[in-house]
C-alpha cells in the first residue's frame, strides 16, 4: 500500500527580489545518511541562462524547518550552470559547469558542512567526442553497484556554440568513488530529439530506470529507458503516457521498493506541479498536487517525509506573481 502524506506550507527559500540576483533558478537538493538536508542552485545576475549566475549551497539539520548558508561559489563574471550532489557512504560528491563547457567536481566528507577545492574535470568531456555545451543534471545523483550515477546533456552546434541544441543524453559516472569519470553510452539516440534534462532512480529489480526531457515532434511526455548498471545497454527509449510534459525538467527518487517523480503534468506550460508515486515502474500511481505554479523541481524521500524544492514559474519574468523564485515543502506521512 502506497504511504498517504499531510502536505505542509511551501515557503520561500530564495524570493525573486531583484536586488542581489535578478532570480535564482535550477533547485537541487539531497538528503544523507544523517537526515541532513543540502540544496543547491543558480543565483543568476539576468534572467538568461547565459547570465554571470554564481552557485549557492544551503544546509538543514532539522529537516527543512530552516536552512544556513554553507558555500557560494562565484562565478567572478562567467556562467556557473547545473550543480549535481550525490551522497555515497557518507561522501557528498558534487559536479558543477563553467559556461556550459568546463566540468568541475569536489566532495564534502562532514555532512555537507564544508566542501573541497573544485577539480577541472573537462578532459572526461572531452573523452567523450565534439561537444559545444554540456550540463549535469539538473537534481541529483544516484549510487547503482556501488557506481556514482549522474545524468549529463550535451549539444554540439559549431556553427552556434552558445545554442542547447541538438542535444542528447548520456551517463557522467565514477566506479572509484569520484577518483576518475567517465561517459555512458547515448540514451535514446535512435528515438528522441533533443534529449536534455534527465532523472534517474532504481526499479525494485536493481536497474536504473531514467526519466528524459526532450522535444520529440507530437510528443509532450517523459521519455523512459533501463539500464542495468546506468551507464550501458540502455533499452529502447518509450514515451510514458502516465508521464506527462510540458518540456520542463523533472526528478526522481526511488525508496523502499517506490519510485517518486515529480514534474509539471499541464499541457499549457510550468504548471501542476505533481508529484507521482509508483510501486509498479508507472504502470499505476497516486498523484499528489504540489503546487498549481510550477517549475524545475527536486525531491528527496525518507521514511517518514517526501522534500520537494522547486521553482514556482520563474520563466514569467514579466508577471510579479509568477516570478516568485525558490521554495520549499515538506510533505509528512500520515500513520
Amino acid at each position: 500500500m502506497l504511504p498517504h502524506y499531510k502536505i505542509g506550507d511551501a515557503r520561500p527559500i530564495e524570493k525573486a527580489n531583484g536586488k542581489e540576483y535578478a532570480l535564482c533558478r535550477i533547485p537541487g537538493m539531497v538528503l544523507t545518511a544523517k537526515n541532513t538536508l543540502i540544496a543547491y542552485y543558480e543565483c543568476r545576475s539576468e534572467v538568461s541562462d547565459w547570465a554571470r549566475i554564481d552557485i549557492r549551497v544551503i544546509r538543514s539539520t532539522d529537516l527543512g524547518d530552516s536552512f544556513s548558508e554553507v558555500l557560494l561559489i562565484k562565478g567572478e563574471g562567467d556562467t556557473l550552470n547545473n550543480p549535481v550532489m550525490t551522497v555515497k557512504d557518507g561522501v557528498i560528491h558534487f559536479t558543477f559547469l563553467r559556461n556550459y563547457n568546463r566540468l568541475y567536481y569536489c566532495k564534502s566528507t562532514d555532512d555537507g558542512k564544508s566542501f573541497s577545492t573544485p577539480k577541472d574535470i573537462t578532459h572526461v568531456l572531452e573523452e567523450g567526442g565534439k561537444y559545444t555545451v554540456a550540463a549535469t543534471g539538473p537534481g541529483h545523483g544516484i549510487v547503482c553497484g556501488g557506481n556514482i550515477l549522474i545524468p549529463l546533456w550535451f549539444g554540439y552546434n559549431p556553427n552556434d556554440p552558445m545554442a542547447h541544441h541538438p542535444s542528447a543524453v548520456r551517463t557522467l559516472y565514477s566506479q572509484n568513488d569520484g577518483e576518475s569519470w567517465r561517459l555512458g553510452d547515448i540514451i535514446g539516440g535512435d528515438v528522441l530529439t533533443d534529449a536534455n534534462e534527465s532523472a534517474f532512480a532504481l526499479t525494485d529489480d536493481g536497474k536504473v530506470l531514467v526519466s528524459v526531457r526532450h522535444c520529440t515532434e507530437g510528443k509532450r511526455n517523459r521519455a523512459i529507458a533501463k539500464s542495468p548498471n546506468g551507464y550501458s545497454d540502455w533499452s529502447k527509449a518509450e514515451f510514458c503516457d502516465m508521464l506527462p510534459d510540458p518540456r520542463c525538467m523533472g526528478s526522481m527518487f526511488s525508496y523502499d521498493g517506490r519510485i517518486y517523480h515529480i514534474n509539471c503534468v499541464s499541457p499549457d506550460g510550468r504548471k501542476d506541479l505533481t508529484l507521482k508515486i509508483s510501486d509498479d515502474n508507472f504502470r499505476t500511481y497516486e498523484a499528489i498536487l504540489i503546487s498549481k505554479l510550477g517549475g524545475y523541481s527536486d525531491i528527496a524521500v525518507n521514511d517518514e517525509h517526501v522534500f520537494i524544492f522547486f521553482e514556482r514559474d520563474v520563466l514569467h519574468k514579466n508577471d510579479p506573481e509568477n516570478n516568485d523564485g525558490l521554495y520549499f515543502v515538506r510533505l509528512d506521512v500520515i500513520k
